[in-house]
């Protein structure tokens, strides 16, 4: 009986927040504000139409090459940097300032 009424509680909430969002913008005309159905249809088309091997496909490749190069660039960096003294030396000040920068 718990893990329904978490269940319900999860499901509930977003489901509550749906329905009222789509009585509050039914009779609305609005570009920031469209209906749950226009944004459904749109997730669906952009996701499981054309649009998905042209558009996000490339993205995602572009993305996953990008974060690969930097890790592979970052350890090998990070190797010689840490296996060579004079790298380290060098490199060291610029280390120590952004150390003492406050993360965001």
């Amino acid at each position: 009986m718990k893990i329904l009424k978490s269940i319900g509680f999860l499901l509930g909430l977003p489901a509550i927040l749906v329905v009222w969002w789509y009585f509050a913008s039914r009779n609305s005309d609005s570009f920031f504000v469209p209906l749950p159905g226009e944004l459904v249809q749109t997730f669906i088309d952009t996701w499981v139409g054309d649009r998905f091997f042209v558009d996000i496909l490339p993205s995602v490749r572009r993305l996953v090459y990008g974060v690969a190069s930097a890790i592979v660039l970052g350890i090998l960096l990070g190797l010689l940097v840490g296996l060579n003294r004079t790298a380290r030396a060098i490199t060291e000040p610029v280390f120590e300032f952004f150390r003492a920068l406050p993360p965001p």
